[in-house]
């Protein structure tokens, strides 16, 4: 079982962790830990389960670490994967070392590292793969390379979308007046 850590309240973690997952084809086996409002909504996680972080932990990273030290053994989990926050969004993994059989990984996106680091200070945890989404400044890459086995850059594609519900008979109404593609996209 695959674990994606993305702890943030937006729609991005979630939206990055679906494209993830998509593109290594990971989909089948993993579950979402979150804090998002979006996560209960089946179209942003494409019916994947999830763990919710309940809202009592927000700023709380002692509950957040606690939480998914509880989830990892719950759910039997031996792949997690941490999103956009290398030591979690509040510094709760700073010197996390997850438990025996847990292979950890990263997924790199453009942070304000200065920033970021005054946030979360303490030592990053040691990933095996640090999947790299975009291009990241220098100190960020340094400090991934040292906590990293590994990094390799990721192109991410999105899942394709679910069909659209059923448009209700007799006929509908498109009114567009172009180009073409957009027309045939939106009819």
């Amino acid at each position: 079982m695959l674990l994606y850590y993305a702890v943030g309240g937006g729609l991005g973690h979630l939206v990055r962790a679906r494209a993830f997952l998509h593109t290594l084809g990971l989909e089948g086996d993993a579950a979402l830990f979150t804090a998002s409002r979006f996560a209960d909504d089946p179209r942003v996680t494409g019916g994947l389960p999830v763990v919710r972080v309940p809202d009592a932990l927000d700023g709380d990273g002692g509950g957040l670490r606690a939480l998914l030290l509880e989830t990892l053994e719950d759910l039997q989990v031996d792949r997690l994967v941490v999103d956009a926050f290398p030591a979690g969004l509040l510094g709760e993994l700073a010197g996390f070392v997850a438990p025996s059989g847990v292979a950890m990984e990263h997924v790199a996106r453009l942070l304000r590292w200065e920033s970021y680091r005054v946030d979360a200070p303490g030592p990053l945890p040691r990933f095996g793969m640090t999947w790299v989404v975009e291009d990241l400044h220098p100190e960020h890459r340094r400090a991934l390379e040292e906590a990293s086995s590994d990094l390799r850059p990721l192109a991410l594609a999105d899942p394709p979308a679910p069909p659209p519900p059923p448009v209700e008979r007799p006929y509908a109404l498109v009114v567009h007046s172009g180009p073409d593609e957009e027309t045939l996209d939106l009819v």
